[in-house]
């Protein structure tokens, strides 16, 4: 599978569920990253399940984890502290176009780690 545009992919193999819903998938997919400068370069994010593309988002910013309100955040909003070592994004769906083109591939071999939940892809 090839590839061009800027992606960090997050493999969601312990958060997703076949009956999220598009909300649901989408804080699962953008909160809580430990992830590297590298982040800043990544166009679109991929939300990767067992190696298979289930949703593209294009990325607008990278905050600080609990920057934002996300559907986990279910009780005590108030206590929730920013941390500066795990990152969320803010986004949206990915155009047509690009969604169209990965959204169901399979992109397992770009996961060089299987312990690893996060690929840089062109960044």
């Amino acid at each position: 599978m090839k590839i061009d545009e800027a992606v960090i992919a997050f493999k969601l193999n312990k958060t997703y569920k076949p009956t999220m819903t598009p909300m649901q998938l989408y804080d699962a997919t953008r909160h809580s990253w430990k992830v590297g400068e590298r982040r800043n370069s990544a166009e679109y994010a991929f939300a990767v399940f067992q190696g298979e593309v289930k949703e593209v988002y294009k990325i607008a910013i990278w905050l600080p984890q609990n920057s934002t309100l996300n559907t986990k955040d279910k009780e005590n909003i108030e206590d929730k502290t920013i941390n500066t070592d795990r990152w969320e994004f803010v986004g949206t769906i990915a155009p047509e176009k690009i969604r169209y083109k990965y959204i169901g591939k399979d992109i397992s071999d770009f996961f060089k780690s299987k312990q690893n939940p996060v690929a840089y892809i062109n960044c």
